[in-house]
């Protein structure tokens, strides 16, 4: 498989992580935008101290594999959130290919933290996803079955399905809430505000938010 990225473009987004405090035992949120967007210290306050937040905006999962030593190993999370696959997709990796670059991510976790919690988010539907032409779209939507066929097989791993948080009443056919960036794919301060307490109901659901 060529390497389609230089996990290089990243150093210094990531030596600013390394800046900060380690901290231990928390649900680790790592992948793109989605969690950098989001912000280290409002998903920590949104999400009532229960997580840490490194992510870094663009990530591929080849890139969440190169720095998974710095920005996971040291962390010791009690459970790891991964939000990857698009920008795998829009790089020229196939879905089997983020899904592969994934599912490593996951198992190097399970190999280092015995009896840790894995939660895979999908390649969410949003505006920008919409206009993709639809071999792109197809790919996301074979990520994210792969996705979903690694975590049934596995008891540590959850498809955490925030896909219908994105809709008007969580019907497709409402159309989506108006909580996007001009972008289409990322969101707005207000769609976080909404969709913490969302995330953190899940969250408990799945049993990762446990005292």
């Amino acid at each position: 498989m060529l390497v389609k990225v230089n996990p290089l473009r990243f150093r210094e987004e990531v030596r600013e992580i390394l800046d900060r405090p380690v901290v231990s035992g928390k649900i680790l949120l790592y992948g793109s935008s989605f969690f950098t967007v989001w912000g280290h210290e409002r998903s920590v306050q949104q999400m009532d101290g229960a997580v840490v937040n490194n992510g870094f905006g663009g990530a591929t999962g080849e890139d969440l594999l190169y720095y998974y030593q710095e920005l996971v190993r040291p962390y010791a999370p009690k459970s790891l959130i991964l939000r990857t696959g698009v920008n795998d997709i829009s790089s020229g990796y196939s879905a089997k290919q983020a899904a592969h670059f994934a599912i490593r991510v996951a198992e190097w976790a399970a190999f280092d933290f015995e009896g840790i919690r894995v939660g895979i988010l999908p390649s969410f539907d949003c505006p920008w996803l919409d206009k993709n032409p639809k071999k792109k779209r197809e790919a996301h939507k074979a990520f994210n079955e792969r996705m979903a066929e690694y975590a049934e097989a596995h008891d540590n791993v959850e498809f955490l399905d925030i896909r219908p948080f994105f809709y008007k009443d969580g019907k497709k056919e409402d159309g989506f809430l108006d909580i996007f960036m001009p972008d289409g794919l990322h969101l707005l301060d207000c769609g976080y505000e909404l969709f913490a307490p969302y995330f953190r109901q899940m969250l408990e659901k799945k049993g990762f938010l446990t005292d």
